[in-house]
């Protein structure tokens, strides 16, 4: 097994601009079909003895309702732009594989319960194709914050038929989802799946349409695509891939006089600075999941993150990323402060200007997911890093064309709270009289006021 997973390469989702060379189409024809149809399938080549399976789903656990995060099925490298036909039959096993999830991820019936518990729901996917479960099982693995079912068939004798190839055939699967997935590992997945998973469509939009991503094809209108697959583009004549930009709304936050804070803190607490530092990030990097951001890197002691639009119909009911970068970094700065206030209690002095600063920007950025690790370059993170170094502790501080990205969505109210602040940046002076616009989401935590005490 190990062997096994360590030859399984990247699939379409995440290939890098060297791999997609491999399927230029100046390439030998044949070798390059057999290579593309292997990034669209990266386990299609895998087989376990005396069983054939129809597809193998799994569910990311949380609150009430599962949600399908991965669907596997043995034909997925077939998946094209243009094979509807394809997308069409992986649709039905989906819309069945999301009412497995929903009757029966902790009860785990057999098939034949559901079949007979739920004819109706049954025959209402698979219509004329209602012999389609004949002779076929289900096996569920539960496995911590993830169960998977999968839908199989004997082959072969089946007096020695063994549950091990079945297992080892669900457990491959989800290895490779939680160790090379980028769905797993670099996106939002808890946000986005909690917008889709109510309506099969848009479940197998995200599942299904990255597979057949072709930087080398125009992708039709309306595709779903991970933000890196939309900045890959491709020139048939050439055979080559470049990187684009992408419209990119960036997050950047610091944690202000961290460093006077560790020289502040006594001798036998110092080895507590990195658990603060930690929970500090933890935080962060938890707000911007929850608005649906994609972390890059942490910075030492802050975190730099982007936002995109993610192109899925109106139904999924998500906010633009403005509004969403502009909700984490509120979050962002009252938990960091929150976490600052009680901080305080093992200094010897304490740091009034302890606390967050962030920039927020919208602009242009090359989007790259490389080893599952996403990154973004341009002008947005240019831009908001810039912000961050002159926002106020306590701040958000975003350029004017990000203000009025902002107040043309906000309340009223809201919008009146923003006042114009003076912006230098590096290649500026005063004379310039650039600004943008800041808006004071919390006090640092125990500000220092200075009296003016009168001298006689």
């Amino acid at each position: 097994m190990n062997r096994l997973f360590s030859r399984l390469g990247n699939s379409t989702e995440n290939c890098s601009l060297e791999e997609w060379y491999e399927v230029a189409p100046c390439k030998d024809g044949a070798a390059r079909l057999v290579r593309l149809s292997s990034k669209r399938d990266p386990l299609g080549d895998v087989t376990f003895p005396g069983i054939e399976v129809a597809f193998i789903a799994s569910f990311y656990v949380r609150g009430d309702v599962p949600a399908l995060v991965y669907f596997w099925s043995p034909h997925f490298g077939g998946l094209s732009y243009a094979n509807a036909e394809a997308r069409d039959e992986f649709f039905t096993l989906i819309r069945f594989a999301m009412m497995l999830g929903s009757v029966g991820s902790t009860s785990m019936p057999s098939l034949q319960h559901v079949s007979n518990g739920f004819d109706a729901q049954v025959s209402a996917i698979f219509g004329r194709d209602s012999d389609y479960l004949d002779g076929k099982h289900l096996y569920w693995l539960p496995d911590g914050d993830m169960i998977s079912v999968a839908l199989y068939s004997v082959s072969g004798a089946t007096d020695t038929f063994s549950t091990r190839s079945i297992l080892e055939h669900i457990a491959l699967n989800t290895d490779y989802f939680r160790l090379k997935s980028p769905v797993w590992n670099s996106v939002p997945m808890a946000f986005l799946f909690s917008h889709v998973h109510h309506k099969p469509a848009l479940v197998a939009k995200v599942l299904l349409e990255p597979k057949c991503f072709n930087p080398y094809e125009s992708e039709p209108d309306g595709w779903f695509l991970w933000p890196w697959q939309r900045s890959l583009k491709g020139g048939a004549e050439r055979g080559r891939v470049r990187y684009a930009p992408i419209d990119t709304t960036s997050l950047v936050f610091d944690l202000r006089k961290s460093t006077i804070a560790l020289e502040q803190l006594r001798d036998e607490n110092v080895g507590l600075f990195s658990a603060f530092i930690k929970e500090v990030v933890g935080v962060a990097k938890e707000a911007v999941f929850a608005q649906g951001g994609f972390f890059d890197n942490e910075t030492g002691d802050g975190i730099v993150a982007h936002f995109c639009d993610f192109g899925l119909p109106l139904d999924a009911a998500i906010k633009p990323a403005s509004l969403r970068a502009f909700a984490a970094a509120q979050e962002l700065i009252r938990a960091v402060h929150r976490i600052c206030h009680q901080f305080q209690e093992l200094l010897n002095m304490g740091v009034g200007g302890l606390g967050a600063s962030v920039g927020l920007h919208s602009g242009k950025a090359v989007w790259i997911c490389e080893d599952n690790i996403v990154s973004a370059y341009g002008e947005s993170a240019i831009m908001a890093s810039r912000l961050t170094a002159e926002a106020d502790i306590g701040a958000i501080f975003v350029s004017n064309y990000e203000f009025q990205n902002l107040a043309r969505c906000l309340p009223a109210e809201e919008v009146s709270r923003f006042e114009r602040h003076p912006y230098v940046g590096k290649e500026f002076n005063d004379r310039a009289q650039l600004y943008g616009y800041v808006i004071q989401v919390a006090d640092p935590p125990n500000v220092v006021l200075r009296s003016r005490r009168k001298i006689v």
